[in-house]
């Protein structure tokens, strides 16, 4: 199903930093973003992408604790499993979890809608997501990617900016859609239409780490991926899932969706992004040598 799909792509678009927003390029690439996950999952284990993670410190290993305490507390696990042990017996037990189960449910739904609470964990899941995806386009393109500890630091100050841009523009915009939705009558649209705009700046987040290893600005990246909006609303759509399941879908949601990302968006350029402004500083570079 997935080669068929891959198949199907259309051949007419330009990969470059003038392409735009494509319908077709989004009912294509949303499908094949989906059934990507599968092999994402088969590629971290036959090559094993969790090693090296040690490389990165303390720190890295501190914000990834940190992120998935804040899962942790953020859905209640904590204090509903609590419950659930000091049952009596088996019945109010099983009552007990059964009613925890919903309410976490509920309460998982009501937090992942926040902004603040899905880029604060992809904020400090960064190291996660640098290293695996990284890893992905080294074995994909027998290239080496930087992936030292200032690398890191370097894409972990990004992804706050990103991160921060993409929580103002889906605050702006929720609100932009709640007021013309009211004007027109029309709020029976406005919950799909946020979560489509979510699911975007989400599957972004992947995106821009993509294109953060081949030296695209942030500006360059809010362009180029409007080409792929499709790919982004397919990794964000599942990242999206995921994070509703408590504790552990915050801390698959960006290491799947990352590697899933790589191999997309290789596949789509295998010869990756061309940066106008990386190849500017690299001619700044050879002329100031061959100036010396």
């Amino acid at each position: 199903m997935l080669d068929f799909i891959w198949n199907c792509k259309p051949s007419s678009l330009i990969y470059n930093m003038e392409t735009k927003f494509s319908i077709r390029e989004v009912l294509t690439n949303f499908p094949i973003s989906l059934f990507t996950y599968k092999e994402a999952v088969q590629f971290i284990q036959t090559n094993k992408l969790w090693r090296g993670m040690d490389q990165y410190g303390w720190l890295s290993k501190a914000l990834v604790i940190v992120a998935i305490i804040l899962a942790w507390y953020a859905y209640g696990t904590v204090g509903r499993i609590t419950e659930v042990f000091d049952a009596q017996d088996f019945t109010a037990a099983y009552q007990s979890l059964s009613s925890s189960v919903s309410d976490i449910s509920s309460m998982g739904a009501d937090f992942v809608s926040s902004s603040y609470f899905k880029y604060i964990v992809f904020i400090l899941m960064e190291v996660v997501i640098f290293h695996f995806a990284r890893r992905t386009l080294e074995i994909k393109t027998n290239q080496n990617f930087d992936t030292t500890f200032k690398a890191f630091w370097k894409a972990e100050k990004r992804m706050l900016k990103v991160a921060i841009h993409c929580a103002v523009t889906e605050w702006f915009l929720t609100l932009a859609i709640t007021i013309i939705v009211s004007i027109f009558g029309l709020d029976f649209i406005k919950a799909p239409l946020v979560l489509i705009m979510q699911c975007y700046f989400l599957g972004f987040l992947m995106l821009d780490n993509y294109n953060e290893a081949y030296h695209l600005t942030i500006k360059e990246s809010l362009k180029f991926s409007k080409s792929f909006s499709g790919v982004a609303l397919g990794i964000g759509f599942v990242s999206y899932m995921m994070m509703m399941i408590p504790l552990v879908g915050s801390f698959l949601a960006p290491l799947l969706g990352a590697v899933t990302a790589a191999i997309v968006m290789h596949r789509l350029i295998p010869e990756g992004p061309t940066s106008p402004n990386h190849l500017a500083k690299l001619a700044k570079q050879m002329e100031a040598a061959q100036s010396t």
